[in-house]
């Protein structure tokens, strides 16, 4: 997530679709006192410095003794992830890198109502997939997609394999209604990133780092993954992203 009062956006970030290579991509144009949440370790690993007050704000507030571990042993990026997920954790949800539109906007009241707001969506088949090789990658016995998909539909953490919440419908709806500003495709990405940026005055050049190109797995053939009854599965649990951006299997 970002929240950027130097270009005046908020960008919600989605599961599994392209949100850490976009967060990479933007940070570059951020200022001082902007805020970057997640993607903090791909931000280093590609050369690029998170915001200042991302550091700042990380040393300000009481942490777990783990967490000042971190920055003892020289691992000051990591100290800075972990600090600020964990206070950011206690004002914007369990996962604020993700944080739902409805607590962004109750956290970040006037920036809500003035800055741009966008988020990305993407084909829940396709996006099913993609998280299904994330989560089990490095696993030597990973369970089946199949599996993965049933677990997903029941509940089940099936091992801590399946993560708790797999929605990106709250990142870009309160209460069911769309209420950011702009929705891009995942399946149209730079071309409404372009658009985007021009808005808020970013002269993007166009780049997006593969942050997660080690264990993700060419997924255009998303098709050949499922059968009847994990297709239905997936409309189900996705019926209102599915309905409302028309997306077909």
């Amino acid at each position: 997530m970002i929240v950027s009062h130097k270009h005046k956006f908020i960008f919600l970030h989605s599961r599994k679709s392209a949100g850490s290579s976009i967060t990479v991509s933007l940070t570059r144009y951020l200022g001082r006192s902007d805020i970057v949440l997640g993607a903090i370790h791909d931000c280093i690993k590609n050369g690029v410095r998170p915001p200042t007050r991302m550091l700042v704000e990380a040393l300000r507030h009481p942490q777990p003794q783990a967490i000042y571990k971190k920055l003892l042993l020289g691992a000051v990026w990591k100290f800075v992830s972990a600090s600020n997920k964990n206070y950011y954790s206690s004002i914007l949800g369990k996962d604020p890198q993700h944080a739902s539109a409805a607590n962004v906007k109750k956290i970040f009241k006037s920036e809500w109502n003035d800055y741009i707001k966008f988020c990305v969506v993407r084909n829940p088949w396709s996006k099913t997939l993609s998280d299904y090789f994330w989560q089990v990658r490095g696993m030597t016995a990973p369970p089946s997609f199949s599996e993965f998909v049933k677990a997903l539909s029941n509940g089940d953490p099936l091992g801590k394999v399946v993560p708790p919440n797999n929605s990106n419908w709250e990142m870009c709806a309160i209460d069911d209604v769309i209420c950011v500003d702009k929705v891009i495709r995942f399946e149209e990405l730079n071309c409404g990133l372009e658009e985007l940026t021009q808005e808020v005055g970013i002269d993007w050049d166009g780049w997006l780092p593969k942050s997660k190109l080690n264990s993700t797995r060419n997924v255009r053939l998303y098709k050949d993954y499922y059968n009847l009854e994990t297709k239905n599965i997936i409309s189900n649990i996705y019926g209102r992203e599915i309905e409302h951006f028309r997306y077909e299997f």
